[in-house]
């Protein structure tokens, strides 16, 4: 046979289990979660990094080829330069032949 005063702690001592119990379970819970919502924002991040990185790829081409026009435009623009210094001689030396 118990006293009241033992029957009392023992429900005491039941009561501060379960809800010891319970706090567990909604920490594990929320730990979940948070796991969860990290791996989801990483994976993300992960999606974002390998978008960006095409992107970057895209740009890169893009940027190859200007050069390629930029030193195509300027061996024509050395050309052009020829051809109206030749054509100055010929008007020149028509005038002068003149």
């Amino acid at each position: 046979m118990t006293t009241p005063f033992i029957a009392q702690l023992l429900r005491d001592l039941r009561d501060a289990v379960r809800s010891l119990k319970k706090e567990k379970k909604e920490m594990e819970e929320g730990f979940a979660a948070a796991q969860n919502a990290a791996e989801n924002a990483l994976q993300g991040q992960y999606e974002q990094i390998g978008h960006l990185n095409r992107l970057l790829a895209e740009k890169e081409a893009a940027n190859a080829e200007l050069k390629t026009t930029v030193e195509m435009l300027q061996k024509e623009r050395v050309v052009l330069r020829l051809v109206i210094g030749v054509c100055i001689a010929v008007v020149v030396a028509l005038i002068c032949r003149k």
